[in-house]
């Protein structure tokens, strides 16, 4: 693991306050493809089906869990959170 690397994700709390989360990459890499890596919620964040904000969360990922990024597009990370495919807004 390279330890220079860093990804910042910005959260979003219920309140509506902007804070955010570091999280490192196992493998960062430019390429196409995309290296999955683990990342940690340093506040509350919300988890939806679909990378809009046009409905309801699923879920709050808690402050301190853990989940997968297993990709990205535009302002939206693609997490895996138990099993189960969801979206997260940087």
């Amino acid at each position: 693991m390279d330890q220079n690397r860093s990804l910042l994700v910005l959260g979003i709390t219920a309140t509506a306050t902007v804070a955010t989360m570091a999280i490192t990459p196992a493998h960062a890499d430019a390429a196409s493809q995309f290296d999955s890596y683990k990342g940690q919620a340093t506040v509350n964040l919300n988890v939806r089906s679909t990378p809009s904000t046009a409905k309801s969360p699923l879920a709050t990922l808690k402050k301190g869990t853990t989940f997968e990024v297993v990709g990205k597009s535009g302002d939206w990370l693609k997490i895996k959170y138990k099993k189960k495919q969801s979206r997260l807004c940087i």
